[in-house]
């Protein structure tokens, strides 16, 4: 079940969930805007680089103001950091106001597991025609909470399970298989 502005206050109120830096203002009716962090994370190009999950690549830190071109694509994080609690689950969507305009704030990773703290990074992609600029704090998506039934059995950041983004700070780059191994 999504929450709606007044359960999000009130688990915020519990410490069920949390958002730092917090402003009242960017509470929406069943959600909570983010904004865009300063540092971005730009992939080197190679004439050698590929992506493989087996091989990490090599990324340069820019910072924002940034003029993403037409295909572009770049990491980015939210400033906010999030937690929450072994009962909620996060979802984080693009506005409709940068969508609008061809740009994707996650390709498939808008998803937050209960017991999750940390920045959120972003997968940026420019899918328009024409360069668009992405600046520090600009309100860049939002994130949606829902509430679980039961507390989940292995939080994310659990032990046993390895999880290698709790408690990102900042824009973070894959975490590739042969990190994993070492």
């Amino acid at each position: 079940m999504i929450m709606v502005d007044r359960e999000i206050e009130d688990y915020l109120s519990r410490g069920w969930i949390d958002i730092e830096p917090y402003d009242v203002d960017r509470l929406q009716p069943a959600s909570y805007d983010l904004t865009l962090a300063k540092t971005l994370l730009l992939v080197k190009a190679t004439k050698t680089t590929y992506a493989d999950l087996y091989k990490p690549l090599d990324y340069r830190r820019i910072s924002a103001p940034y003029l993403l071109p037409p295909g572009g694509f770049i990491l980015g994080a939210t400033v906010e950091q999030i937690h929450v609690s072994d009962c909620v689950i996060g979802q984080v969507e693009g506005k409709s106001s940068v969508a609008r305009l061809g740009i994707q704030i996650h390709a498939t990773a808008g998803y937050i597991d209960p017991g999750f703290t940390g920045q959120v990074t972003l997968e940026i992609s420019n899918l328009s025609s024409i360069p668009f600029m992405l600046r520090p704090d600009m309100p860049i998506g939002q994130i949606v909470f829902h509430h679980t039934r039961v507390p989940a059995k292995r939080p994310y950041g659990s032990k046993e399970l390895g999880s290698h983004y709790q408690n990102q700070r900042g824009v973070t780059p894959s975490f590739s298989e042969t990190e994993r191994e070492s």
